[in-house]
């Protein structure tokens, strides 16, 4: 599980990041916090986005997860455009940590969500990975769907390809995610719930994920314009089997 201090010091970021994000004036449109579990080990996120101009933005996210092999952590980059309504495409960039490991790894690519009708969406996601030490390289590829059932419910569904071909280790890594999130219309806050199923390294295994969330500004929802993009996960299934 998390330490309780650094959990703390955590939700404490995200409490002071609050009224940043709730300041239009200074070019924040909208943010999500996400606090929850996996399986039991503890997880929290945060996602703002900016707007550079009419049409361009700038998302940043910030994850720590808890796993049985110990601590990840995550920094995330999007630079978007918004060239019409109903899509938006750009760059990422993401580095991750695991703690206590001497592990790191970087990822980079392109990404767009595209509207495909009133109440749904669909997000797509390509790029490489590296991680060191090692030097181990992997390409990865995801597609999502969202899916709006009504004013306050949304289904969503996703899956993750992620080839490595090293001496050490030749694996195509795969992971399938459906869940639900619930946020009543109106309100700040939320609830989601998902249950991923992976399979590395000849290994199959499921997950259930809980949480809350926190949507200020303006975020959320199934429309492309509103909706923040995910972080990559192009290591996870491996690393948590403990083979990064």
């Amino acid at each position: 599980m998390v330490p309780l201090p650094r959990l703390a010091a955590v939700l404490s970021i995200c409490l002071l990041a609050t009224p940043i994000a709730a300041q239009s004036s200074l070019g924040v449109s909208g943010a999500t916090f996400d606090i929850g579990a996996v399986d039991g080990d503890a997880f929290v996120a945060i996602r703002i986005d900016t707007a550079i101009t009419g049409h361009h933005g700038l998302q940043f996210d910030a994850a720590l997860s808890d796993h049985d092999t110990g601590l990840i952590g995550l920094m995330d980059g999007h630079l978007y455009m918004r060239p019409a309504k109903g899509r938006k495409y750009g760059l990422f960039a993401q580095v991750g940590d695991a703690d206590g490991h001497s592990r790191s790894w970087g990822a980079a690519g392109i990404e767009g969500m595209f509207a495909a009708g009133t109440n749904t969406a669909v997000e797509l996601r390509g790029g490489l990975a590296l991680s060191q030490p090692g030097g181990w390289d992997a390409l990865f590829a995801d597609a999502g769907v969202i899916h709006g059932l009504s004013d306050s419910l949304s289904l969503t569904a996703r899956l993750t390809l992620t080839e490595i071909d090293e001496v050490a280790l030749s694996t195509i890594a795969k992971e399938a995610r459906l869940g639900l999130e619930y946020r009543p219309r109106g309100t700040a806050w939320g609830a989601f719930a998902d249950i991923t199923a992976d399979r590395a390294d000849g290994i199959e295994t499921t997950t259930l994920r809980l949480g809350l969330s926190l949507t200020l500004g303006d975020a959320g929802g199934t429309a492309p314009e509103t909706r923040l993009f995910r972080a990559a996960d192009p290591f996870g299934p491996l690393f948590r089997r403990g083979r990064l």
